[in-house]
């Protein structure tokens, strides 16, 4: 049996079972007013305890208790016991959840409670879980993590681990192989072993199995990459796969239904707006996880770098916008292309050109709860005079259509974090950049939501810090993370919907 058929049964068999090889505290929700769900997890039949604290150890306890030292302080002890689901057995589940009410007073924004799981032998402490730090918070806030990132990331995409927590890897500053890890649950951020390869515009897809594919992007002197590599998680280990036929930086990457990956256009020179629009390329390449190789895909109709990449309800890829060019007489003309067009996954090709309202480099994309997509602002105009944009548009695969929103944004702008709201269902846009430069964009602060029902967008709290090009994911805990970008050195900024 090979390495990876070994892997990916080792994980069938672990996914299918209900034991966990350790104790686990998660949270869920946490908005005052609202409610709040503590999740327990550990092996079946265990006894376990579950304690919140105000403040944090070490409390460390007599030699009778294996655990030696808890995270916690035993001053609220006693609601251990009182609390429902707090104290007993874990189930065959082998996860116990419990339900309270949130306060609604808006002193407690902010406040962070500490809670730890912990396994009962014989009346003492015999092992522990992770320290738990809950984050209460009002809606529509920013919040930042106890912890701050480690190091200058910007163009950083963020990618959700199986394990809840967010791979942070390369990205542009002054380390490009540089990677870490945010741990959602203590708000704090690890190293993790470095990229074989250090690169920026790169893209990062997690793959069927929990392993993360790092593919193309480029080095410290701008030279686009060929080269991908695997992060295994459980191993903390990058393994070279590949490589790519054509150098690609800029380009999209989507996990498709079967467990491929469609990889979409791109640039080989990323240096400057015009020599990313004249060197983009149309082909595709289609990465299989079984072989570790890519092999040529179907071409796009015309080139796209710097573009929309939204997976579909279907699981079919919408290719939208970007930069492109178009050759007369042999000279290539840069321009910024209004058209997309849908791969289909179950048929491996791509359908005819769809026209869009606007053409868009990095514009923020999104798909609704109702499987239209959000296309919002993005780099404009033409190439000799670039704009950003506020204006909208939502791709309706229904119809296979374009359509301006009722509303535009407040703030024109490029490269922000976009993602679909757990609760309310809105799209957020956090931060992105106000100036027309693809290596030194100029970050904002501003925040917007989108409301997919009247179609226009309001302004939302304002991020801690300006942020331009950051990665941005939804927690297990229901806080939308956003990470690095250009000017953010700085803590993780979590919103709560």
């Amino acid at each position: 049996m090979s390495s990876h058929s070994l892997r990916t049964a080792l994980v069938a068999i672990l996914v299918a079972s209900p034991a966990h090889a350790q104790l686990e505290a998660r949270y869920r929700g946490g908005e005052l007013g609202d409610t709040i769900t503590f999740v327990m997890r550990g092996n079946p039949g265990d006894t376990y305890l579950n304690i919140i604290s105000l403040t944090e150890g070490p409390t460390c306890l007599p030699p009778s208790h294996a655990v030696g030292c808890i995270d916690v302080d035993l001053g609220l002890f006693w609601v251990s016991f009182a609390a429902p689901g707090f104290f007993g057995v874990f189930p065959a589940s082998g996860e116990v959840t419990s339900t309270f009410g949130m306060p609604g007073d808006p002193a407690f924004d902010g406040f962070i409670l500490r809670d730890q799981v912990i396994k009962v032998v014989a009346n003492k402490f015999d092992d522990k879980s992770n320290l738990d730090r809950v984050l209460f918070t009002l809606g529509d806030q920013w919040h930042d993590s106890l912890d701050s990132i480690g190091s200058d990331r910007a163009a950083v995409p963020a990618v959700q681990l199986d394990d809840g927590r967010v791979l942070l890897a390369g990205g542009a500053g002054a380390n490009l192989e540089l990677c870490e890890v945010y741990d959602p649950w203590r708000q704090e951020f690890s190293d993790v072993a470095p990229l074989n390869q250090g690169r920026a515009g790169h893209t990062v897809t997690k793959l069927s199995d929990g392993t993360v594919l790092v593919i193309g992007g480029s080095d410290f002197a701008l030279v686009a990459l060929t080269s991908a590599e695997i992060y295994d998680p459980v191993a903390d280990t990058w393994t070279t796969v590949g490589p790519l036929a054509t150098q690609r930086a800029g380009h999209s990457a989507s996990l498709l239904p079967n467990g491929t990956v469609l990889v979409a256009g791109g640039s080989t020179d990323l240096s400057d707006v015009l020599a990313g629009a004249t060197s983009a390329l149309k082909t595709t390449e289609i990465y299989d996880p079984a072989t570790q190789l890519f092999t040529a895909g179907p071409n796009l109709a015309r080139p796209h770098t710097v573009h929309a990449a939204v997976t579909l309800a279907t699981g079919d890829v919408l290719i939208a916008s970007g930069g492109s060019f178009t050759t007369v007489l042999g000279i290539k003309i840069p321009e910024i292309t209004k058209k997309a067009q849908v791969f289909s996954a179950s048929g491996g090709t791509f359908g005819s050109e769809l026209t869009m309202k606007a053409g868009r480099v990095a514009p923020g994309a999104a798909m609704l709860a109702d499987g239209r997509v959000l296309l919002a602002g993005g780099i404009g105009g033409t190439i000799t005079t670039l704009t950003n944009l506020s204006s909208a548009e939502l791709y309706d695969p229904g119809t296979n259509t374009f359509a301006l929103t009722a509303g535009n944004l407040g703030t024109a702008r490029s490269a922000a974090v976009t993602l679909l709201l757990p609760q309310s269902q809105q799209i957020l846009l956090a931060g992105g950049a106000t100036g027309t430069s693809i290596t030194t964009p100029v970050p904002t602060d501003a925040c917007e939501r989108f409301d997919p029902t009247s179609g226009t967008f309001s302004a939302a709290t304002s991020l801690s810090v300006p942020r331009a090009a950051a990665g941005g994911v939804l927690l297990e805990n229901e806080l939308i993370a956003v990470f690095g970008g250009v000017g953010a050195v700085a803590p993780a900024g979590l919103y709560r919907d």
